[in-house]
């Protein structure tokens, strides 16, 4: 079973191979609810880990500084 911080570690490890993704690619890649996805994603942008940017329809997930 995924818990957030599974779902978070997965995420982080996306980002540093890939350097971005789309919200879209994430969920593709995943394969766990979005429930998940968004608690974790939540987590990770207020703890100023990932930065979240709006681009079109989708959203854009990248490493913060």
């Amino acid at each position: 079973m995924a818990t957030i911080e599974s779902v978070s570690d997965a995420i982080i490890n996306m980002i540093e191979r890939e350097g971005s993704l789309t919200l879209s690619e994430l969920e593709k890649h995943l394969g766990v609810s979005y429930n998940l996805i968004f608690l974790a994603i939540d987590k990770m942008v207020g703890g100023h880990l990932l930065i979240l940017q709006r681009q079109g329809v989708d959203y854009i997930l990248s490493r913060a500084a």
